[in-house]
């Protein structure tokens, strides 16, 4: 699933007539319109909490029907990791949108968006849920290309290849070949297994001091991915519990691994060694480490085996996160004994 596509239906319904609430006098639809611009610029910075400060002030100026409010919140909280709050917000969204059918639109591909990175656990029912919205999409609005773009991967990740290949090749009639979506169109229309998580992660990363890590240079440890951003409250919030971790199993085939996407590298490097972060970090502005990875929010966390197969993935921060992490881990290596 693209990782971009809430903010791209947030900076695309701004150009929408009617985005906005049809009672809003001319004033106030003027200032709420400088509000989401305003959000609009800070989400795309990066600045998470200026963006939510300026969308809740939108949705209350709007009295509760702004679209692109909505949608900016939902993805403030997709990127911080907390997909159910996300989903709510897209729900409210469609909601708000009401018979406006490019605004409709928008909202329901961005709730099934949500609904496909939650269908990551395997839920059937998830998937089934996120292809109705995005046909529900495509109905409403059947120039929405995006919404082929993203139907296509779901259905090719959970093997429902030709159908998948069919939405693909109809993203690529309506949008072209060119982008990165465009040329992974082409690539997973090729080998549909492309579009699947691989039961192997094949990785080569680039670290602060100077090293590289591969499958080979970790090949028996147990490695912990640890995917974040210095914007992302909850990854900042976290890092006393990575830090335990690289304690408690100093020593040990355990390896702690943190990737940040982050901009510029200039902000990454005064953060890590400011706050003295030890272990191997490695710089994924591109996001191309995190797309191999199929991460989407942060943080993700993953943990792979000495054989380099993934056993865990959590997506978010909470108070149980430690917990689930050290137990995994602590499995791994029992595992890795026998």
């Amino acid at each position: 699933m693209r990782r971009t596509i809430l903010l791209s239906a947030v900076l695309a319904l701004a150009a929408l007539p009617g985005y906005a609430s049809q009672k809003q006098k001319p004033a106030g639809a003027a200032a709420l319109g400088q509000l989401v611009s305003q959000g609009d610029l800070q989400l795309a910075a990066g600045q998470l909490k200026a963006a939510m400060n300026d969308f809740q002030e939108g949705d209350k100026l709007s009295g509760h029907s702004c679209v692109p409010c909505y949608l900016g919140m939902a993805e403030i909280n997709r990127r911080s990791g907390d997909l159910v709050a996300a989903l709510g917000e897209t729900g409210l969204a469609v909601k708000a949108a009401g018979g406006n059918k490019p605004l409709a639109a928008q909202a329901l591909l961005s709730r099934g968006a949500i609904i496909a990175e939650m269908a990551n656990d395997g839920s059937y029912e998830k998937v089934e849920a996120a292809v109705s919205d995005f046909r529900k999409a495509l109905a409403l609005d059947p120039a929405l290309a995006a919404a082929h773009f993203d139907l296509g991967v779901l259905l090719l990740r959970h093997k429902f290849d030709a159908e998948g290949k069919t939405e693909l090749e109809a993203y690529l009639a309506a949008a072209g070949p060119g982008g990165r979506a465009g040329t992974e169109a082409m690539r997973f229309i090729a080998d549909p297994r492309l579009a699947r998580p691989q039961s192997t992660l094949q990785f080569s990363l680039a670290t602060a001091s100077g090293q590289t890590l591969t499958n080979g240079s970790l090949a028996g440890k147990v490695v912990l991915f640890d995917f974040w951003a210095t914007w992302c409250a909850p990854c900042r919030a976290a890092l006393p519990m990575l830090m335990a971790l690289q304690r408690r199993y100093m020593g040990r085939p355990v390896e702690i691994v943190s990737i940040c996407e982050d901009s510029p590298r200039s902000t990454w490097q005064k953060y890590i060694a400011g706050h003295h972060l030890d272990w191997p970090q490695s710089y994924d502005s591109s996001g191309r480490t995190a797309n191999t990875f199929g991460v989407s929010s942060f943080p993700t966390y993953i943990l792979i085996d000495g054989r380099d197969a993934p056993i865990l993935r959590l997506a978010g921060y909470g108070g149980e996160t430690e917990l689930e992490l050290s137990q995994a881990i602590n499995k791994a290596l029992r595992a890795s004994r026998q």
